[in-house]
């Protein structure tokens, strides 16, 4: 093997777990990984050809000459697979240097990525449940900016996912590192402190107070009774594609809800959940870049709520990643004192005296003209426009953020730091400028969270779009720098050399 640089080799030679690294000091993936990701491919054309063989288009008593061939097809298919599976993953590695990561894949066509760790935005540790049971995971980074910003790479050793996320992190930070066995790069486990996490009892009936689950239980009891009405039980029939559809959403909620825990670490937000499919997500600190917080209708007598994020590297994968929901939850259920908890590590100074009195006023006020809750409001003859809502619309601005709230049914509350917002601009529509309102857009990084306030006083709405460029390009320009462990780099680098983990001097008090 020829020498390289350290920058090169990145100090992942972890052979025996992961394969050998050329001489460029690329890494392949676990040798497991054509398994893993081939083996559905293959119960496929397994299926496809019983059904043909089996299911009566041959007759394997009469027809043996046809038989044969379907087999030896079938296993054509299968060699073909096996091998395409096999030269993807002899083509497929990454290499990590001191500030970049790249990655590199395909057979026909070479494609090369690399992305600068100062734009990561968080880390995911996702283990399916065939890779749970042979001790493998996927490593998914998010990076910033562009398309297709994900780095997904399937699959490594357990061992080797977590400490590769360990030295991601760490070096996005800002943390020097040190040469551990064999040379290989290693950073400590960052501490946690668990501030959250979701019981069973809570989901499950939280899951029986959604809206779905209602209107299959109200579609059940009127098919109920039409089929009495008409006396005739093949109505029930109409039940099965519905209740199939709500059972499908159910399971997918349970199944990615399941033992959902949110922590604090000096290496961002931590968020473990999922049954049979488990993610660890690692949020680094000011990478979230808007919060909503929401109440459904039927949530509103147990005082729960919901909240969701935006991720600057999420939102490449909004409209096309099935998992996008669960990537950007960052609270699936939660009372108002377990919100307040969690927005304060997301965003710790609000920028009142107050906060959770102000937080109580976005989540649960509901105020008209002249409110006095510290609210612009939406005035009276916004109801033209919105009888139901208009009370609830208004915008707070802070020190340190906007504060947007609606709904009536369905309560919001969108948050968003001055120093993450993209733009902010004014719309009005025909009605709206015969009634002298317009409503107020704050662009974020796509994704869930969209903050708007409708049907403000046009004087208003055009004094908070003046002076929130000036207050975004202030906040920006004191922000907290991107590598944020240097803070307390000192402190890991004595726990590493000491051989134990450090307790953090940034993590919140639990509550009491």
């Amino acid at each position: 093997m020829s020498s390289t640089s350290t920058e090169e080799v990145a100090g992942w030679q972890s052979s025996g777990q992961q394969g050998q690294a050329d001489a460029g000091g690329w890494q392949r993936m676990h040798k497991l990984t054509p398994l893993i990701k081939g083996w559905t491919y293959l119960l496929g054309v397994i299926a496809v050809v019983s059904h043909s063989v089996l299911g009566g288009s041959l007759d394997l008593s009469h027809s043996p000459a046809k038989v044969l061939p379907a087999f030896a097809v079938m296993a054509a298919v299968v060699l073909a697979i096996v091998v395409l599976a096999c030269l993807s993953w002899w083509t497929t590695a990454y290499r990590l240097g001191e500030a970049v990561i790249q990655h590199r894949k395909g057979i026909l066509f070479r494609q090369t990525r690399q992305a600068p760790l100062d734009r990561l935005q968080a880390v995911d540790v996702v283990q399916p449940l065939l890779g749970r049971i042979v001790g493998l995971s996927e490593l998914r980074l998010e990076v910033a900016g562009g398309t297709g910003g994900d780095f997904r790479l399937a699959y490594l050793s357990d061992a080797n996912a977590q400490r590769l996320r360990r030295v991601l992190l760490a070096q996005a930070a800002g943390l020097s590192l040190t040469d551990g066995q064999a040379g290989e790069q290693e950073a400590p486990e960052a501490p946690q402190h668990q501030v959250y996490e979701l019981s069973t009892g809570t989901m499950v009936a939280a899951g029986l107070h959604s809206t779905g689950t209602l209107m299959a239980a109200l579609w059940v009891v009127g098919a109920m009774v039409t089929s009495l009405v008409v006396g005739s039980a093949t109505v029930l029939l109409a039940l099965l594609p519905g209740l199939f559809t709500t059972a499908t959403v159910v399971w997918a909620s349970f199944n990615s809800h399941f033992g959902f825990t949110v922590a604090t670490s000096p290496d961002g937000i931590r968020l473990r959940h999922g049954l049979l499919e488990r993610r660890s997500q690692t949020v680094p600190p000011g990478r979230v870049q808007a919060l909503e917080i929401s109440q459904p209708l039927l949530w509103k007598g147990r005082g729960w709520w919901m909240i969701k994020m935006n991720v600057a590297g999420y939102a490449n994968n909004v409209t096309t990643d099935q998992l996008s929901a669960v990537q950007t939850l960052l609270v699936p259920v939660a009372t108002i004192e377990q919100v307040a908890l969690v927005i304060s590590l997301v965003l710790p100074d609000v920028g009142v005296p107050d906060p959770r009195e102000v937080l109580r006023a976005g989540l649960l006020g509901r105020t008209g003209d002249g409110s006095t809750d510290g609210f612009v409001v939406a005035p009276t003859q916004a109801r033209w426009l919105a009888p139901v809502t208009w009370s609830r619309r208004g915008v707070m601005v802070t020190d340190r953020c906007v504060l947007a709230r609606s709904g009536r049914l369905r309560r919001y509350l969108r948050i968003v730091a001055h120093e993450r917002m993209q733009a902010v601009g004014v719309r009005q529509g025909p009605l709206q400028r015969r009634l002298g309102l317009a409503s107020v857009v704050v662009h974020s990084t796509r994704g869930p969270v969209r903050p708007r306030v409708d049907h403000l006083r046009v004087a208003d709405a055009a004094a908070l779009v003046s002076a929130q460029s000036a207050r975004a390009r202030d906040a920006r320009a004191v922000a907290q720098q991107q590598q944020w462990m240097r803070q307390v780099a000192p402190v890991l680098a004595d726990a590493l050399a000491a051989g134990s983990t450090p307790s953090s001097p940034n993590l919140p008090t639990p509550p009491q």
